[in-house]
């Protein structure tokens, strides 16, 4: 009984040190795999060019962009080149952002003809 006391005091603070989720925000996760001629400094533009999204697109409320790390691990997926994972503070800041101009350029400049495949998760 008394080791129950203890671990549920241990879980319910646990518990209420975490920080709150905010529900009202909306994660973008775009996956993407380059076609084999895209080049190293093609990917890093690609990098730089999300980032200055961010400036861009006042909807995006935080973006992070980074390459895969390797993993041996079987659950790990490190086949993709680039991942993107933006914030919008709701769902209809996600779509404007998916509609805005500056996005659309984004992808006409980047994406059209520069990639084998792309998967996208949104929650």
């Amino acid at each position: 009984m008394r080791f129950f006391l203890i671990m549920t005091v241990l879980l319910l603070s646990a518990c209420s040190m975490s920080p709150a989720r905010d529900e009202g925000s909306v994660q973008h996760v775009v996956m993407v795999w380059f076609n084999e001629e895209v080049s190293e400094q093609d990917i890093d533009e690609v990098i730089r060019q999300s980032y200055a999204l961010q400036r861009e697109v006042s909807l995006i409320r935080n973006i992070h962009v980074g390459r895969p790390i390797a993993s041996e691990r079987k659950v790990v997926d490190d086949s993709f080149d680039l991942g993107i994972v933006m914030e919008f503070a709701n769902e209809q800041d996600m779509r404007d952002y998916v509609v805005h101009p500056a996005h659309k350029r984004f992808v006409a400049r980047y994406v059209v003809d520069k990639i084998a495949r792309l998967q996208i998760y949104d929650f």
